[in-house]
C-alpha cells in the first residue's frame, strides 16, 4: 500500500511484532514510533520504507542503527530515550547525508560518537541532552557540518 504517507503509533503498546506490516506501506514519509517498544528486531520491518523523510523512533531498546542506514531520504531522525544507544551504533548514520535534524538526547552517545556524524553534511539540528559530550566535540563537529546552528546539550555536560 502506498496511498498512507504519515502515522502516529506514538505508543508504549506498539512492540516489534506488531511494526510487521508496516513494511508493506511503502508510501510512507512521516512515522512516529514515539515511545513504542521498539527493539533493533523490530528496525528490520523499516528498511524498505524508502520515501521516509521523518522517523521518530523513542524510548524502545535500539542498539543498532544498521537498518536505519538504509533510510536515504531521512531528513529527521530522533532516537531520544534510546538509554542503550551507544557511539558505536553512530558510524550507521553515516549514509544519512540528507539528514538536517537528529535527536539523540538521553542515549549513551559521548564526544566519542562525534566524529560518526561527520559526514552528515546537510545537519542544522542536534539534539544531545543527557549525553556526555563537551564543547571540544562539538567544535569539531561543526568544522564538517558547516550548518550546524542549533545544538541542545546540558549545560553540565558540556563543561566536562
Amino acid at each position: 500500500n502506498t496511498a498512507l504517507t504519515k502515522l502516529n503509533l506514538d505508543s508504549r503498546l506498539i512492540t516489534d511484532t506488531g511494526l510487521e506490516w508496516i513494511g508493506s506501506l511503502t508510501g510512507l514519509m512521516h512515522l512516529d514510533l514515539f515511545g513504542a517498544k521498539v527493539s533493533n528486531r523490530g528496525t528490520v520491518y523499516l528498511k524498505n520504507l524508502k520515501a521516509l523523510l521523518s522517523l521518530e523512533l523513542c524510548g524502545g531498546g535500539i542498539t543498532d542503527l544498521t537498518q536505519i542506514s538504509n533510510l536515504t531520504g531521512l531528513t529527521s531522525l530522533n532516537l531520544s530515550q534510546n538509554c542503550r544507544l551507544s557511539d558505536t551504533a553512530l558510524q550507521n548514520l553515516s549514509p544519512l547525508t540528507g539528514l538536517r535534524s537528529l535527536n539523540l538526547t538521553h542515549t549513551r552517545v559521548t564526544s566519542n560518537g562525534m566524529p560518526h556524524l561527520q559526514s552528515l553534511v546537510a545537519l542544522s539540528s542536534l539534539a544531545l541532552y543527557g549525553c556526555k559530550v563537551s564543547p571540544i566535540a562539538i567544535n569539531k563537529l561543526r568544522l564538517c557540518c558547516t550548518r550546524l546552528q542549533v545544538i541542545g546539550v546540558d549545560e553540565a555536560a558540556s563543561r566536562k
